[in-house]
């Protein structure tokens, strides 16, 4: 390529051959750009700094879900855990119908809140996520056992209630701690 000097093209290189021999010409990188240092600490720290403004601005401003939000997500799962304990049918109706259920929760979080917050994240909130699956697993064990056993719908609805209950209080506690994560910059 016209007006490139050759020793400013970095090579990388593998005992055969050069990347620089290999590639076309128009992945021109030059290795002074690469060595050159964008940001000095002092601009590093003032990024870092407004970035933790930014969480906690958001953690004050941001979604404060109503009750609702809450009782809708766990009736999601409570109907994911009933579907469970019926047959085919049945089954893939109640499924179905979760499914879009959470399609509709994440359009209506995007169009209130313009965000919508995913329960699967690293941090503190983790371990409140992994143990509501954990229950909500053995939840829908339950409600397979009652299927095969051909247990009443009464024992099936309690079983869904349970898991109603904790996923409430689950997506209570996520949002609490989620927030004191964001208030502390740790999120």
């Amino acid at each position: 390529m016209a007006g490139i000097d050759e020793s400013d093209r970095a090579t990388f290189q593998d005992g055969k051959s050069s990347l620089a021999n290999v590639e076309s010409y128009a992945y021109d990188f030059p290795h002074w750009k690469a060595w050159r240092q964008v940001m000095d600490p002092i601009e590093a720290q003032a990024a870092l700094d407004s970035m933790t403004a930014a969480q906690r601005e958001f953690a004050a401003s941001g979604p404060k879900y109503p009750f609702w939000r809450h009782v809708a997500f766990a009736a999601v799962m409570g109907a994911i855990v009933l579907s469970q304990g019926f047959g085919p049918p049945l089954q893939i109706v109640l499924f179905i119908l979760a499914m879009a259920a959470v399609a509709w929760l994440v359009v209506d979080d995007r169009r209130r809140y313009g965000v919508f917050v995913s329960g699967y994240r690293k941090g503190r909130t983790l371990g409140v996520t992994l143990l509501m699956v954990v229950l909500l697993l053995a939840a829908m064990g339950a409600e397979i056992y009652a299927r095969i056993n051909d247990l009443s719908l009464a024992v099936k609805l309690g079983i869904a209630g349970g898991a109603f209950v904790v996923a409430l209080a689950a997506s209570l506690l996520w949002t609490r701690i989620y927030d004191r994560e964001l208030q502390d910059g740790a999120a």
